[in-house]
């Protein structure tokens, strides 16, 4: 987190939206929407809290962590 909002991420970040075309929505650029609301992935709270520790685990076995 720290490195995504520091100037270097954001620049990066910035970078890769410009090329990504298509990808990312631009304030500004008629005919460019947001996805529905009913498109984003939510997680209830209880349901984060049942699966937290499995997702943690699986976290861990793919980034090589702890």
């Amino acid at each position: 987190m720290n490195w995504i909002t520091s100037k270097r991420g954001l620049a990066a970040v910035a970078a890769s939206a410009r090329t990504a075309r298509g990808t990312t929505h631009r304030a500004g650029q008629p005919g460019r929407r947001l996805s529905a609301a009913e498109a984003v992935y939510n997680i209830r709270p209880a349901d984060y809290l049942s699966s937290r520790d499995a997702l943690t685990r699986e976290w861990h076995s793919i980034f090589g962590s702890r």
